[in-house]
């Protein structure tokens, strides 16, 4: 079973997992106020080296505890599915290279916003706002997971939230609407996409999926050295962007994609998923899912 972090917490004030491997540098940490820090559990595998990192980090930091996964858990899609099953509460789960960005004001010509601005390291008000907000949405009717938006897409868009979008960098789970969902990160599938197979789990259930627009992130290129990238390699994102495509087949598309940054250049295989559509069919009970 795994080990239950502290209960000792307020239900309106939801843990924040931050998994880390193979990283000395906390980006994410770096920009937490202390008040917030006090609820991050900091996530590491079970080799010797991490665990140390680990206890140095917690150290540095003062953050809430360390969860150090057992030796099973070698990949991010089965970690996230440890977390899950910690307990009924809602959570959030942050990268760990991540800035943090506040939408820009109007553009004067109505048409979209300035670009985001960084917001300063420890900027307590602007961290406990934007949590505040996303652990507001598990209130609203149907939405099992929330998120904020990331850079590129915040400033071209007018609303304060959207529904059934892509979540990435920081999300947030209802545990408890996950399991009547009877959603998974992992199962007998692969596992480097997991995270949009979860949310398309979620949409096909009848659940809400909100991304939050106010406030996004930003992080390292896909690949940065350390995390995922250390077995998140071209032929794993080949293998999970096909399969996506065949157990979705009305709204994922498999899509050659040419990176410079990114995994060290060249041509990778990602996806493009129909989030709208996805929503549409589930609600008319037409969302097909091939495989389960």
């Amino acid at each position: 079973m795994p080990r239950r972090i502290s209960e000792e917490r307020d239900m309106a004030q939801p843990l924040i997992y931050i998994p880390t491997r193979g990283r000395d540098r906390q980006l994410t940490l770096e920009q937490l106020p202390t008040s917030v820090l006090k609820r991050v559990v900091l996530c590491v595998n079970s080799d010797k080296e991490e665990k140390e990192r680990g206890r140095d980090i917690v150290a540095n930091f003062g953050v809430k505890d360390l969860l150090v996964f057992p030796r099973s858990v070698d990949h991010i899609a089965k970690a996230w599915q440890y977390i899950m099953n910690l307990d009924t509460k809602p959570f959030f789960i942050m990268d760990d290279d991540l800035r943090f960005m506040r939408r820009g004001q109007r553009r004067e010509s109505g048409e979209g916003f300035q670009l985001p601005k960084i917001v300063g390291e420890k900027d307590e008000r602007y961290f406990l706002d934007m949590l505040a907000e996303m652990n507001a949405t598990f209130s609203m009717t149907g939405v099992a997971m929330t998120g904020l938006s990331t850079r590129p897409f915040c400033w071209r868009t007018s609303t304060n939230s959207t529904d059934f979008t892509r979540h990435t960098q920081v999300y947030g789970y209802d545990p408890r609407k996950v399991a009547r969902a009877g959603a998974k990160f992992v199962g007998n599938w692969p596992l480097a996409q997991s995270d949009f197979h979860m949310q398309l789990q979620l949409i096909h259930a009848g659940f809400v999926t909100r991304c939050l627009n106010l406030y996004c992130s930003d992080q390292a290129g896909s690949g940065a050295e350390g995390g995922a990238s250390l077995y998140r390699t071209m032929d794993a994102l080949r293998e999970s962007a096909l399969w996506l495509e065949k157990t979705w087949p009305q709204v994922v598309k498999a899509v050659e994609r040419e990176t410079k940054g990114s995994f060290g250049g060249g041509v990778r295989t990602d996806v493009r998923v129909s989030w709208a559509r996805a929503a549409k069919l589930a609600r008319e009970e037409k969302l097909i899912r091939v495989y389960k």
